[in-house]
């Protein structure tokens, strides 16, 4: 230490301020509320330091749950759905799918966990829902889009006609058709022949070709604004075979009809009135007079065939008799008498022989072994020649539209 210092520290070790109340008591004022001030003021910086390290602090705490929720919803949902084929590749757009996401508020921000709030809304499909595809897309169409195609719907052309209610008609059927329309149509075949229609005129028909025909609005086939109106099929083919006579073989006046008609239904008409379904017809006819007989053919389509035929019955049937024999003649065909078809026909039958002056029974038989040779029963001779007697049958089981009975003359010649 150099002298100097040391002189002044010697001087100063015994010397006393003299002391001033007044100026240490507004010293202490002064101090006073200058600590309070600095006491006030570093208790507020505190407090709003604290304050803003706990919002801080609860935000990022917050917002970090929330975000991480958030998320977990969105993976947990996204799972599920790709379980479910409903979301089919990460290139697709989100539109192919039904998931749908709303936000109830849209923040920007610079990083993707700064999102405060996000409302999320998913439609998901039943199980009985098909996975989503191309086809499932709906284009929506604007009011005006949909005016426009109401509009060119209802101005396609509509084609209608009257007739009767046939998918087909049968090659030569004659129809009336009508043109309803308020414009003129044409009916078109295959084969090009066309019919012009007038608006509202009715024109009748006969189909003479088969194929389909068509309704057009134009006078050819190469149109739109054409519709198929009907198919006209071909007619089933047969022929009715009939013979020149009568067949007397088997004692009844026989006629055997045939068809010739393939893959078809027919009917047989008697004088316009039923009497078969068989491929064949054997009929007998007892009555002499003209007898017309029709053939009705008709294949799977229902078309038909029919075909007309007469035939000629000169005499009526009376058991195929003879008028006369000889009882002295070798032959036994010639020299007795029993009506030709009872000797074939072998149906139980009665027949009498009775002289016409006395009405007496001459002979009498139901045997066809038994003919009558010309002895009277009763006197056991032989009849007088050249007199008519009178012969009587009477048929126990006669033949459908046959009668019972039949009469006739025999002369002893």
């Amino acid at each position: 230490m150099s002298n100097i210092e040391k002189i002044f520290k010697t001087s100063l070790e015994n010397h006393e301020v003299p002391y001033d109340g007044a100026a240490w008591e507004k010293l202490s004022k002064k101090l006073d509320t200058s600590a309070i001030k600095d006491k006030k003021s570093s208790s507020t910086t505190t407090w709003i330091i604290v304050s803003s390290i706990v919002v801080i602090s609860s935000s990022l705490l917050f917002l970090n749950n929330s975000n991480e929720t958030s998320t977990k919803k969105i993976n947990n949902i996204n799972n599920e759905i790709k379980d479910k084929s409903l979301i089919r590749s990460s290139n697709e757009k989100v539109n192919k799918s039904k998931l749908t996401v709303t936000k109830n508020k849209k923040i920007e921000s610079e990083s993707k966990a700064n999102v405060i709030s996000k409302k999320i809304e998913f439609s998901i499909p039943s199980s009985n829902d098909k996975p989503v595809n191309e086809f499932d897309k709906i284009e929506l169409k604007t009011s005006s889009e949909l005016t426009n195609n109401i509009r060119k719907n209802s101005e396609k052309t509509t084609i209608t006609f009257s007739a009767s209610a046939k998918e087909f008609y049968c090659l030569g059927e004659t129809e009336e058709l009508t043109n309803e329309n308020n414009y003129p149509i044409y009916l078109i075949s295959d084969s090009k022949k066309i019919i012009y229609f007038k608006s509202l005129e009715k024109i009748k028909i006969t189909f003479k070709e088969i194929g389909n025909y068509y309704w057009s609005r134009e006078p050819h086939l190469n149109t739109k604004e054409k519709m198929h109106a009907f198919y006209v099929k071909e007619n089933p083919t047969a022929q009715l075979n009939l013979p020149n006579e009568l067949d007397y073989s088997n004692g009844l006046p026989q006629l055997s009809l045939t068809s010739s008609a393939q893959h078809c239904n027919v009917k047989w008409y008697i004088n316009q009135k039923p009497s078969s379904t068989d491929k064949e017809l054997d009929i007998a006819l007892f009555n002499k007079g003209n007898y017309t007989f029709t053939l009705v053919a008709q294949n799977n389509f229902g078309c038909t065939i029919e075909i007309n035929k007469t035939f000629l019955v000169e005499e009526n049937y009376n058991l195929l008799s003879v008028t006369g024999f000889e009882p002295t003649n070798p032959d036994p065909k010639r020299n007795t008498f029993l009506p030709y078809a009872l000797t074939v026909r072998n149906t139980p039958f009665r027949m009498l022989i009775i002289d016409p002056k006395t009405s007496q029974i001459v002979y009498e038989t139901t045997d066809k072994n038994k003919p009558w040779n010309g002895v009277d029963q009763k006197t056991d001779e032989l009849v007088p020649e050249n007199i008519d007697y009178i012969w009587k049958v009477t048929l126990f089981n006669p033949e459908n539209n046959e009668k019972s009975e039949y009469r006739g003359k025999i002369t002893r010649i």
